[in-house]
């Protein structure tokens, strides 16, 4: 059953029953959240997640008069939604998910960002849940990559970089070939190990874009290719990193892919990466408003 649609009051009855049952369910999910928080403290991989909650809180503020332009009571499809997400918590508790300590965490983190995203649909309806996709993308991140994903990543991104720096140097006239994953330069021999894929750096990337579409981007269509764009921007910015590390190391020995610059050089690179995504943000921004512009005139 639901209710007609009305104005939002966040101070209100349902607000207040909406934050009783997040309550509800933090006691819940308190062990694999407690095991997550765990995780993104102790995993560079996984860093990113503890900031996700925050994120999403900080999206569904942004829009909220989008989001909670009309919202109304979904009982059948939110009592559902909450039903599932719990039996998959208690599923993974009762059977050897639990005893599997990575397999486990990504269906309870699963599960817990379906009883909050169940419990939104519940109190402020389908079409709220539709209007707050974005928030709940970013909930979605705070699921570890389970490990199967993390190495296809991995790879994706380590053969990208390998070729990135490849055509760079190439581009730059500076004699290059490749042995799988060994640059053969004339200096010295660089391998891109999957350490070296950058996927902590993507990922940031790839969660600030996403951030940057929320705030000034209003088409799907242009979020979807700032991100696409954060993707290729990292890969480019790991292939200049590697060709950065090789003519430092050229000049000065190979003592130097021991210090600080190749072990801590990457934010410098991030900032560059940063530097490359703004004007694509900011051509995709203009590029809205002049089509807003011409609808308007028509």
């Amino acid at each position: 059953m639901k209710s007609p649609p009305d104005s939002p009051h966040f101070m209100d009855a349902r607000f207040a029953l909406f934050v009783v049952s997040l309550a509800v369910g933090l006691v819940i999910y308190s062990e694999p959240l407690r095991r997550l928080i765990s995780l993104s403290l102790e995993s560079h991989t996984h860093s990113y997640i503890v900031a996700m909650p925050f994120i999403a809180l900080f999206a569904l503020a942004w829009n909220r008069k989008e989001i909670f332009h009309k919202v109304g009571y979904s009982y059948a499809a939110g009592s559902i939604w909450i039903f599932l997400s719990l039996a998959l918590h208690v599923w993974c508790r009762m059977t050897e998910w639990n005893a599997n300590a990575d397999e486990g965490l990504v269906l309870s983190t699963l599960s817990a960002v379906g009883f909050i995203t169940g419990t939104l649909v519940f109190f402020y309806g389908v079409n709220t849940f539709r209007n707050a996709l974005t928030p709940v993308l970013f909930l979605v991140l705070m699921v570890p990559l389970p490990a199967p994903v993390l190495d296809a990543l991995t790879a994706f991104l380590q053969r990208g970089s390998l070729d990135a720096a490849y055509w760079i140097f190439r581009t730059a006239g500076i004699p290059v070939s490749l042995d799988g994953f060994v640059l053969m330069l004339p200096f010295i021999d660089l391998e891109v190990a999957p350490e070296c894929s950058g996927i902590r750096s993507t990922m940031a990337l790839f969660i600030v874009s996403l951030l940057i579409g929320t705030v000034y981007l209003k088409s799907a269509a242009g979020r979807v290719v700032l991100l696409l764009s954060s993707v290729a921007i990292s890969i480019f910015k790991n292939g200049m990193r590697i060709v950065f590390l090789y003519v430092i190391t050229a000049n000065f020995g190979e003592s130097v892919l021991a210090g600080p610059w190749h072990t801590r050089g990457g934010n410098l690179f991030f900032v560059v990466a940063l530097l490359l995504l703004s004007p694509v943000a900011w051509g995709l921004r203009a590029l809205e408003r002049r089509r807003r512009f011409a609808s308007s005139c028509k």
